[in-house]
Order: structure tokens, then C-alpha cells, then sequence
């Protein structure tokens, strides 16, 4: 009798240990695969720069030939459009959380002072760096989506409704 016991404890010893093999071999497959999306996701936006970068050189080496058109904003304008899907969907990240709080805030007025974005946005620590990118447009900005205006944070005209599209199922 105590060798049927002992015989079916050692069994579901072995049972419980196969099973485990089988969930680590699994999750070690799961693994991979986020380690292979994510590097995928980092070729993809570091081809995106390098091809922003490179049309944008492209067009100032070529911005004195009168058959081309020479226009920096046009450029900016698919580059936010491209990024603005990202940063919606993205809550933890810092440029998301400025739009959502700019938004926020502009549910309030037509238009948000500088002040109170800031002050809204003191949780975020990069906020001055991050929103000096977003209001710039450089070959090494985040994306423009805010313009200036006698203190006044306004939407970039050229894609405000681009960033509100982006933003509406999330406010």
C-alpha cells in the first residue's frame, strides 16, 4: 500500500514537472518573441529617422533647383501625422502625457497659457525639454504639434485636427 502512494506522489511530481517544463518553454518562446517585435519596432523608427533625415537632406541640397518643391513644413506635417498614431496610443509615454494634459486643459478655454501647462505638467520631469521638441520643427525634434502665441500654447494649425483625430476616444 505505501509503495501505490509513494508511486503516485513520484508520478504527479513528474507530471507537476513536465507541465512546468512546458509553461517555461513556453514562456521563453513568448520572450522571444517580444524580444523580436521590439527590436523590430526599434529598426522601423530608427529607418523612419534615418529616412526623414534623408529626404529632408535630399530636399535642402536640392532646395535651390526650381523644378523641386522646397518645403519644410509639408515634411513636418507627415512626420506628426505618422507619429501622433504612436504617442495615442502610447499612455506612459512623456509626449502623450503632454497631449492629454494640453487637451485636458483646453477643454476648459479655445486656448491654454504656457503657465498652466506647465504647472499641470510638473509630474513629468523632462516637461521643458520634451515640450521644446514638440514645438520645433529640426531634423532632431519629437514633432511639432504646439505653436506659441504671446503665451498662449495653440494646436500647429497644419495637423490640429490630425492630433485631436489621434486623441478623441482617449479624452
Amino acid at each position: 500500500m505505501a509503495d501505490n502512494t509513494t508511486e503516485t506522489i513520484i508520478e504527479k511530481i513528474a507530471r507537476i514537472k513536465a507541465e512546468q517544463a512546458v509553461q517555461i518553454a513556453e514562456l521563453k518562446k513568448q520572450t522571444r518573441l517580444l524580444k523580436d517585435e521590439m527590436k523590430r519596432l526599434k529598426d522601423d523608427e530608427k529607418a523612419e529617422k534615418n529616412a526623414y533625415k534623408a529626404q529632408l537632406d535630399q530636399l535642402k541640397s536640392n532646395k535651390n533647383d526650381k523644378h523641386l518643391i522646397y518645403d519644410e513644413d509639408e515634411l513636418e506635417i507627415e512626420r506628426v501625422r505618422r507619429k501622433i498614431l504612436k504617442w495615442a496610443k502610447s499612455p506612459d509615454q512623456i509626449n502623450h502625457r503632454i497631449v492629454r494634459i494640453y487637451l485636458e486643459l483646453l477643454k476648459q478655454n479655445n486656448f491654454v497659457y504656457l503657465d498652466d501647462l506647465e504647472n499641470h505638467s510638473k509630474t513629468i520631469k523632462t516637461f521643458k525639454s520634451n515640450f521644446g521638441q514638440m514645438k520645433i520643427i529640426s531634423d532632431h525634434n519629437h514633432a511639432k504639434v504646439f505653436d506659441i502665441i504671446n503665451d498662449k500654447v495653440y494646436l500647429w494649425d497644419p495637423v490640429k485636427s490630425d492630433v485631436l483625430k489621434a486623441f478623441q476616444n482617449i479624452l
